[in-house]
C-alpha cells in the first residue's frame, strides 16, 4: 500500500510471518524528491528486479562471506543478455538501457527495509517465533562507504552484505530463501521467459517441501499458468498446453528438472469437448535435480522418509506396459521419424510420447493400444 506523504509500504499477514517491507532509504537520503522516485519504483516493480534480487542471492552464495564483491556486469550476464556488437563484429559493452535497469533494481533492492513483528525461523532444528527489523542487503564501495547507485556514475563493482533481519533466511542449515537450479538464473528473460517464471515458482515449492523432503507433491495445471502469469486463451487452448509441455522438456532436456510427468492424466480426455476445463484442473509432477535435494538435506526433519534420488513412480500393476516407450522409441528411430511426425499421426501430444519413451509416464490402455499397432 503506497500513500502519499509516507515511503512505499506493503504489508504482510501469514500464519508464520507477519509485518511488513518498505522502501526507505537512508537517513541522509530521505527527501520529497526521493520519496516521489520511490513509489514510482514501487509501481513498476518487474522482472528485471526478480532477475536481479535473484542473481544477488546467486552471487552471495557462490562466494559465501561476510562482504563479497560483485561485478556490475556479472549481473547483467547471469540474466543471460548478451553485450552489444561491436563494428568489428566482436562483442562490446553492454548498452546503457540494460544497465540503467539493474541499476535501478539495485537501487530498490538497497532501500529495502523489513519490519516482521513475528517470523518463524529455525535454531538447532526448533521453530522459534522472532521480531526483527532491518534491511535486506547493504551495499558498500571498497573502502566501505555506502555505494551511491545513480547513472551519472554506474559502479563497476559493488561490495554487498546481507542485512541482519535477511541473514537467517540466507544462511545456515536453516536458511529459508529458495534455492535456483544453476541454469534458471542464466535463462534470457525474454526468450526463456516461460521457463525462468516456471522454476522460479517451482523452485519456491521445493523450498516449502524441503522439510517433509515431499518433492513429489503434484502442482495443479491452472496454478502452474496463473503463477507464471499465463490468461488461459479457449480460443487456441492448445497453443498454451504445447508451450507448456515444451518448457518443461526443456529443464528436464538441460538438467534444470529431474523429469516431469503428469499425474493420473487421461490422454483419452483430449478428443473429448470440453477438454481444456479437464486438463487445467490435472496435475503434474515435477521432480528436483539432485543439487536442490542435497542442499536441502541439512533441513529435513530427522524422522521424515526420503524420497529416493531415482523418484521412481513405476507402479506394479501397469507393469504389462512399462517395457512399450524404449521399443517404441527403437521403432520410431528405425523407421527415421521425429516425434513430432510420430505424434501428428497418431494424435498423441509429443511430450506425453517423449516421456513414455524415457519410462518417466505409463501410457493410459488406449494409448498403449495406438502406440503397439503402431509398431506391429
Amino acid at each position: 500500500v503506497c500513500e502519499l506523504g509516507q515511503w512505499p509500504r506493503a504489508t504482510i499477514q501469514g500464519a508464520r510471518l507477519a509485518g511488513s517491507l518498505q522502501l526507505l532509504p537512508r537517513e541522509e537520503d530521505r527527501t520529497a524528491s526521493r520519496m516521489n522516485q520511490l513509489h514510482n519504483d514501487a509501481q513498476t516493480l518487474s522482472e528485471v528486479d526478480v532477475d536481479v534480487l535473484d542473481s544477488l542471492c546467486h552471487l552471495y552464495f557462490a562466494q559465501l562471506g561476510d562482504r563479497v564483491e560483485i561485478r556490475f556486469d556479472d549481473i547483467l550476464t547471469i540474466r543471460g543478455l548478451k553485450t552489444k556488437l561491436g563494428g568489428t563484429g566482436r562483442r562490446g559493452g553492454y548498452e546503457k538501457e540494460q544497465r540503467i535497469q539493474v541499476l535501478k533494481a539495485l537501487s530498490t533492492i538497497q532501500s529495502l527495509w523489513m519490519e516482521l513483528e513475528t517470523v518463524l525461523v529455525y535454531e538447532q532444528g526448533k521453530p522459534v517465533n522472532k521480531k526483527m527489523q532491518g534491511r535486506a542487503f547493504i551495499f558498500s564501495n571498497e573502502d566501505g562507504s555506502p555505494c551511491e547507485l545513480n547513472e551519472k556514475s554506474l559502479p563497476e563493482r559493488l561490495y554487498v552484505t546481507i542485512g541482519e533481519v535477511f541473514e537467517p533466511f540466507l544462511q545456515g542449515a536453516a536458511r529459508q530463501v529458495k534455492l535456483l537450479p544453476n541454469q534458471a538464473i542464466e535463462f534470457n528473460p525474454y526468450q526463456r521467459k516461460w521457463e525462468k517464471k516456471l522454476i522460479r515458482y517451482v523452485s519456491w515449492r521445493w523450498r516449502t517441501q524441503a522439510r517433509k523432503a515431499s518433492y513429489l507433491q503434484p502442482h495443479k495445471i491452472s496454478t502452474l499458468l496463473e503463477k507464471i502469469g499465463i490468461q488461459i486463451d479457449s480460443q487456441a487452448p492448445s497453443r498454451i498446453r504445447d508451450r507448456l509441455e515444451k518448457a518443461l522438456d526443456l529443464l528436464e532436456e538441460e538438467g534444470v528438472i529431474t523429469f516431469w510427468q503428469y499425474n493420473h492424466w487421461n490422454e483419452d480426455g483430449m478428443s473429448k469437448k470440453g477438454w481444456l476445463r479437464i486438463w487445467l484442473d490435472a496435475t503434474i509432477i515435477i521432480a528436483p535435480p539432485d543439487e536442490i535435494v542435497s542442499y536441502y538435506e541439512p533441513i529435513e526433519r530427522k524422522k521424515s522418509i526420503k524420497t529416493p534420488n531415482n523418484f521412481s513412480l513405476a507402479q506394479t500393476k501397469e507393469e504389462v506396459c512399462k517395457n512399450i516407450g524404449s521399443v517404441f522409441k527403437e521403432c520410431r528411430i528405425n523407421r527415421g521419424l521425429t516425434l513430432k511426425q510420430v505424434s501428428d499421426e497418431l494424435n498423441i501430444s509429443t511430450s506425453y510420447i517423449s516421456n513414455i519413451e524415457r519410462g518417466g509416464s505409463l501410457p493410459s490402455q488406449t494409448v498403449y493400444k495406438k502406440m503397439k499397432d503402431w509398431i506391429t
